[in-house]
C-alpha cells in the first residue's frame, strides 16, 4: 500500500494554518518617538517657596479623588471621599467621618449657589479661601442619604503636607506626558493645590508642537474648562473634536492656543495565505515568504537577505564607510 505523505502533509499543514488563532494586541505600542527630558524627570525643589506660602483655613477635613478610573469620568462633579478627619478639628466637631463624600461647599450668608465638589483641589480652594472664623456649609452623602453640616474654620498652624506628584500619558491624539503641578506652581499661577497639569514629555510628531507648546508649559484650562486635575485634561483630549482651546502660563505670562488633535497611523503587519504567501512587518523590518519558502526575502534599512530554494542565500546592505564623493 502506498502512503501520500507529501499531499497528507500539506492538507494537515493548511488546515493547521487556518486553525492558527490571530493574537491581537489589546493596546497601541508606546509611541516610539516621545521626548522626556530627565531634567523634568523628577518635580521641582521648591519646598521652602511652598513653606512660605499663605495657609489659608483649617478644617481638619482631608479629601481623595472619588472616581476608581478615567472611564468614570462624565464631567461633571461627583463628589470628593472624605479619606481622615483629624480628631477634635472642625470637622470632627461637624460629625464628618472618613467614607462620606463632600457634594458641595458655601460659606454661610453667601447668596451665591453653592461649589460643587468634584476633585480634591476644589476642597483646598474652599479652606484656603475661608478666613479663621469663617463658617462653611457642607452638602455631602453617607451610606447614599445627602446630608448637610456646618464647620467654623480655623487658622492653620503649620502648611499641610505636601503630595507626591504624579505623572500621566496620553499616546493616542496628542502625544503628551503630564504631571501634577506643585503647590507653588499652581499657586503662582491662580490655581488651586493639586490643579493644573504640566508638560514633561512630547512626541516629536505631537500636533502640540506645531501650535507651539512647549516642554514646562503649564495648561490652566481646555474648552473652557478649568484643570482642577491632569485628568481633565485627558478626559478633554479623549473627547473633543479635531481642535481644542488651550489656556496656558509660559514664564508666568498667560496664553491661549488653538492646538490640533491627530491620531494614531495604521500600517498593514501581516499579509498571510497558508503556505502560498506571508508577508510581515514589525519596527523596520520587513520579511516575505512565497511557496513555504521557495522564495523569502528579508530586509531592514540597513540590509537585506535573499533566500531561494531554500539553499541559495544572497546578502547586502550597507558598508562600514561612506561613498566618496568629487570635491
Amino acid at each position: 500500500m502506498t502512503v501520500r505523505v507529501v499531499p497528507m502533509l500539506l492538507v494537515a499543514l493548511a488546515a493547521g494554518g487556518c486553525a492558527v488563532p490571530l493574537k491581537l494586541p489589546r493596546q497601541s505600542p508606546p509611541l516610539a518617538d516621545m521626548q522626556e527630558p530627565l531634567a523634568l524627570a523628577e518635580e521641582p525643589k521648591d519646598e521652602t517657596t511652598r513653606r512660605q506660602l499663605p495657609r489659608g483655613g483649617f478644617t481638619g477635613i482631608y479629601v481623595g479623588d472619588a472616581r476608581r478610573s478615567l472611564d468614570d469620568l462624565t464631567g461633571e462633579a461627583q463628589g470628593v471621599l472624605v479619606t481622615k478627619v483629624i480628631e477634635n478639628s472642625p470637622g470632627d466637631a461637624a460629625g464628618i467621618v472618613a467614607g462620606d463624600l463632600l457634594l458641595w461647599v458655601s460659606q454661610a450668608g453667601e447668596s451665591s449657589p453653592p461649589q460643587p465638589l468634584g476633585w480634591p483641589s476644589e476642597w483646598r480652594q474652599a479652606e484656603l479661601s475661608a478666613a479663621p472664623g469663617t463658617t462653611l456649609r457642607l452638602g455631602y452623602d453617607r451610606a447614599g442619604v445627602d446630608r448637610e453640616a456646618r464647620l467654623d474654620v480655623v487658622a492653620r498652624i503649620h502648611p499641610p503636607g505636601r503630595h507626591a506628584v504624579k505623572s500621566f500619558r496620553e499616546e493616542q491624539r496628542v502625544g503628551v506626558v503630564v504631571r501634577t503641578a506643585t503647590e507653588v506652581e499652581a499657586r503662582r499661577a491662580g490655581l488651586a493645590p493639586g490643579a493644573g497639569a504640566v508638560i514633561v514629555g512630547l512626541s516629536q510628531r505631537s500636533p502640540w508642537r506645531a501650535a507651539g507648546l512647549q516642554f514646562e508649559d503649564l495648561i490652566l484650562a481646555v474648552n473652557g474648562r478649568e484643570i482642577a486635575d491632569p485628568q481633565v485634561l485627558l478626559e478633554a483630549i479623549r473627547d473633543s473634536g479635531e481642535t481644542m482651546t488651550i489656556v496656558f502660563v509660559r514664564d508666568g505670562e498667560r496664553r491661549t492656543v488653538e492646538a490640533p488633535l491627530s491620531r494614531r497611523e495604521t500600517e498593514t503587519k501581516e499579509v498571510s495565505i497558508p503556505l502560498l504567501f506571508s508577508y510581515q512587518k514589525d519596527r523596520g523590518v520587513t520579511e516575505t515568504s512565497i511557496l513555504m519558502g521557495l522564495f523569502g526575502l528579508k530586509k531592514t534599512s540597513a540590509a537585506w537577505r535573499c533566500t531561494l530554494l531554500w539553499i541559495i542565500t544572497f546578502t547586502g546592505g550597507d558598508a562600514d564607510r561612506l561613498e566618496e564623493v568629487s570635491s
